[in-house]
């Protein structure tokens, strides 16, 4: 009986020692973050102090270059980018016959967002991550759940619609959670998160994506950091290729998950795939597909729903391209360019004669019917498949924000959306193009 009891004892003190130790743990792990959180802000502080100093001196005047230029792009003439996190932001009272509405509820600045059939999932920086439907886009989150520590910078839904996976600004870390919006339990829609390793990267992590058959996860960060990683979905770093292009502007997995894009200072690249067994679809490689350039560095990309055309921009060069991607570049086939706009006086032409080049753009293809749309950052053309201009959307956004990223997304047959918004502003505006399928 004594020797029970002695026993019982012991497994008592233990858990009591086992709790304590947890939560001093806990509390070193939270000081710890709070410390680097800090840190990292001090030191962008201190970056902005100096990009402050240096932008005083340099000269206003603005050479066109013919070579890709080995700093970061600077922004656009007027297009300034404002911090607007935790501030009292006036939107502006959009009236357009074709506006739906918005998808907001943010504190912050949006950092990222992902779509697939089903949901449209956004990331802030008020800590948040909220889904939305794609059915009624423009109705109230139909769930959220916020991270603990530091503010997430890119988010991925997978095809299936059961994994979600977020990148942490402090750590630079990868977050993976089960997805199932149909769980009575509110709380157990999600499940706790599966943390990757820290510092999955150099730079911050600016894009994530999962591959087609949701077996594993591309990320990408920005600036210096240039490598593409692959994880499993357990946390494993299953590969790492170096573009060894200097900086990254952005990337972006195509919709139908065949070609990984990224733009950056040189005036080319490869576009990537991703190999996968034929039974398992576990990934094996990464391997190159196509080239696509331009006369300096090229600042933006983006893809049809169908993987058969493609848009690059390149801000220096003042030239948008449309690309003709459905080729056998297996068999060393290269895409055509099958339209341009060049110079300032053709991109002007486009938005009635306003005096800013294209920052962003679009494609969508429905049973034959191509659609391209381009923004300069402040108005928004649709044109047709002849790249014949059939609506300009102006005086669309809020003062001091920018129009940075165009969509379009069609949740059935009968209805397709032009969404396009300022992340800075912290909401998207839906504007109903339906009638141009129907």
């Amino acid at each position: 009986m004594l020797a029970f009891l002695a026993t019982l004892a012991l497994i008592g003190v233990s858990v009591y020692y086992f709790t304590v130790l947890r939560k001093k743990w806990q509390d070193e792990k939270a000081r710890s973050l709070k410390e680097l959180a800090k840190k990292q802000a001090a030191q962008q502080n201190a970056k902005k102090e100096k990009h402050s100093k240096n932008s005083t001196t340099q000269s206003a005047t603005h050479t066109e270059q013919t070579q890709p230029s080995t700093q970061p792009e600077q922004k656009v003439k007027n297009l300034k980018k404002k911090d607007h996190v935790n501030t009292k932001i006036n939107h502006k009272n959009i009236e357009h016959e074709l506006y739906q509405g918005a998808v907001k509820g943010f504190a912050g600045e949006i950092t990222d967002y992902d779509f697939n059939h089903e949901f449209l999932i956004v990331s802030s920086k008020d800590k948040h991550i909220r889904v939305f439907k794609l059915n009624d886009l423009c109705a109230n989150q139909v769930y959220y759940f916020s991270v603990e520590f530091g503010y997430p910078t890119a988010v991925a839904i997978s095809p299936d619609s059961k994994y979600i996976a977020y990148a942490i600004n402090i750590d630079k870390s990868i977050e993976l959670r089960g997805f199932d919006l149909s769980n009575p339990d509110v709380k157990k829609r999600t499940t706790q998160p599966k943390i990757f390793a820290k510092d999955c990267h150099k730079e911050e992590i600016q894009k994530l994506s999962f591959d087609i058959n949701n077996k594993f996860i591309i990320s990408s960060a920005c600036n210096s950091d240039t490598f593409v990683k692959i994880w499993s979905l357990q946390g494993k770093e299953l590969s790492a290729y170096n573009t060894g292009h200097n900086t990254h502007y952005m990337a972006r997995y195509s919709q139908q998950r065949k070609f990984y894009f990224f733009a950056s200072w040189t005036s080319n690249f490869k576009t990537l795939t991703f190999v996968t067994d034929k039974t398992t679809h576990d990934f094996k490689q990464i391997t190159k597909a196509y080239g696509l350039s331009h006369g300096a560095s090229i600042n933006y990309v983006n893809s049809d729903n169908l993987d058969e055309k493609a848009i690059t921009i390149s801000k220096n060069e003042k030239c948008v391209k449309f690309w003709d991607i459905n080729v056998n570049y297996q068999a060393l086939a290269d895409p055509k360019v099958i339209k341009q706009f060049k110079g300032e006086a053709e991109q002007k032409a486009l938005f009635d004669g306003k005096d800013q080049i294209i920052i962003s753009g679009a494609i969508h293809n429905y049973e034959g019917k191509v659609f391209y749309s381009l923004s300069n950052g402040e108005d928004v053309v649709l044109l047709d498949q002849e790249f014949n201009k059939i609506q300009l959307f102006k005086d669309v956004f809020t003062p001091d924000f920018y129009i940075n990223r165009v969509e379009f997304i069609q949740p059935n047959d009968s209805t397709l959306f032009l969404v396009f918004g300022s992340l800075d502003e912290g909401r998207l505006n839906v504007f109903n193009i339906s009638k141009y399928i129907n």
